[in-house]
């Protein structure tokens, strides 16, 4: 699992979190190089912080993971303070288009977060 994003607070509170969990958590990474990391490390899953002034950044994120080979397939979290995770998923072309497969509330909480982990990693 990669987290990715700017907030040293939310990137230490998910690994508090995931530190309960029984996943290998790699070394967490800015926004601005967290296509480069997934694309070395290959992760199963990533999640990805929506800065509150900018969301737009991660949501980037999310468009280009869909359309990279490598991890096109890889479940993305969104994590954010915004209404966003009350918006229904658009299809891509679309300007809505919301490409991640989870939308989760910041602050996270751990029990909201790790049985939605476990699901999107089953096999």
């Amino acid at each position: 699992v990669l987290a990715a994003g700017d907030d040293p607070a939310l990137l230490d509170a998910l690994r508090r979190i995931l530190a309960r969990a029984p996943v290998r958590l790699l070394p967490s990474v800015p926004l601005a190089d967290a296509l480069r990391a997934c694309r070395e490390a290959k992760p199963d899953l990533v999640l990805i912080d929506l800065p509150d002034g900018r969301p737009a950044d991660g949501l980037e994120l999310c468009r280009e993971l869909r359309r990279d080979p490598c991890m096109r397939h890889a479940p993305l979290v969104a994590l954010t303070a915004r209404p966003l995770c009350d918006e229904p998923p658009g299809r891509p072309g679309d300007e809505s288009w919301l490409p991640f497969d989870l939308c989760c509330r910041k602050p996270p909480d751990a029990a909201e977060l790790l049985p939605a982990l476990h699901r999107l990693l089953e096999p």
